[in-house]
């Protein structure tokens, strides 16, 4: 398989689902080393390309909630609102 071969999303959830299972896993479990290694190396480097996006976005997401909501709490126990663009660390 080609790797410019246009492919369902559901066929990239699943490669990267089984991915993540190996990786979940380790090398001591090895039901799904057949499988794996079936997929064309081409289509396991881009659903690796694309899972390392997906978890650096969710990280980056999840970074700007904490902060919004850090920022919201002190609001609230302060009294007063933070100057936009505030660390939310503590200074000495």
């Amino acid at each position: 398989m080609a790797s410019n071969t246009v492919l369902p999303k559901w066929v990239w959830d699943l490669t990267i689902a089984m991915l993540n299972h190996e990786d979940e896993h380790g090398a001591d479990k090895t039901c799904l080393n057949a499988v794996v290694s079936a997929i064309p190396i081409d289509v396991r480097d881009q659903a690796e390309a694309i899972r390392a996006y997906v978890q650096a976005a969710a990280q980056s997401t999840t970074k700007d909630h904490i902060e919004s909501t850090w920022n919201a709490l002190t609001d609230d126990l302060s009294g007063f609102p933070a100057p936009q663009g505030a660390s939310t660390e503590e200074t000495p």
